[in-house]
């Protein structure tokens, strides 16, 4: 039978948990997003630290920072428009 064999239940549990944890691996990079460079120099010229590649969360913080300053600076028309670019794909 399946479940005689000693130790068979803990190694479909082991194998169930490293599945689990690829599929946990595989889920963070997905969750990733490219950040334009004309936002890199924005950040850049505020003197804030932006990575090129960043988190759903941080990605949300950053539109919202974004969402506060004025249309009138060119770079920071030209990170909109480029948030929005990458929003259309």
């Amino acid at each position: 039978m399946i479940g005689s064999r000693p130790g068979y239940w803990l190694v479909l549990a082991a194998i169930i948990f490293c599945l689990f944890l690829v599929a946990m691996a595989r889920s963070s990079v997905i969750a990733q997003v490219k950040v334009p460079q004309e936002c890199i120099d924005l950040a850049m010229k505020y003197g804030r630290p932006l990575d090129r590649v960043m988190s759903r969360f941080k990605v949300n913080q950053a539109k919202a920072e974004l969402k506060m300053l004025s249309d009138d600076e060119p770079l920071v028309k030209k990170c909109r428009d480029a948030v929005a670019r990458l929003e259309r794909r």
